[in-house]
């Protein structure tokens, strides 16, 4: 028997092993299984664009965090007193906006980590004056924020990749 959606030859079964299609089966169940694979595509378009914005997103927010370094440090006299780890944010988000639609747990949970050490490395250095600098507890919120959203749709996407 061949399946007419994945065109997978089978031994007479009541599903297609392959896709799961019910080959035999009432109008009913066919019509409920194609509803289900449809509202699953839909789902993964739906991520795969929130996945497409947060690539996008990850540059802008990078390239405009690098200018405001660039600014910052060649208007500061000694660059290693105001030294910031903020400032390997940009890193970050490009590596980020460049692996995220090829791997997008791995990329967003390496990122969520290397954020977390460079806010650790900011709280250490800073020695907890980090709370007086409300422009950087801000970026450390907005940042902590982002990557969980990003961790949720990652393994959300790849939830729905083992389902289609």
């Amino acid at each position: 028997m061949k399946c007419i959606l994945c065109n997978n030859e089978y031994i007479s079964e009541d599903k297609c092993p392959k896709c799961g299609f019910p080959s035999n089966g009432t109008e009913n169940e066919i019509v409920t299984y194609l509803s289900k694979k449809e509202k699953i595509k839909k789902e993964y378009r739906k991520i795969e664009k929130e996945f497409d914005i947060e690539r996008i997103s990850a540059f802008v927010i990078g390239g405009l965090l690098t200018m405001f370094t660039i600014f910052i440090f060649t208007n500061t006299p000694d660059f290693m007193k105001n030294f910031n780890p903020v400032i390997f944010f940009p890193l970050v988000l490009f590596f980020y906006g460049a692996l995220i639609t090829k791997k997008p747990v791995l990329t967003t949970c390496v990122t969520f980590i290397l954020f977390l050490v460079i806010l650790i490395a900011e709280f250490i250095i800073f020695r907890g004056d980090i709370f007086d600098n409300i422009n950087l507890l801000l970026i450390d919120v907005i940042v902590i924020i982002g990557s969980i959203r990003g961790i949720y749709f990652a393994y959300k996407f790849k939830k729905l990749e083992k389902l289609q």
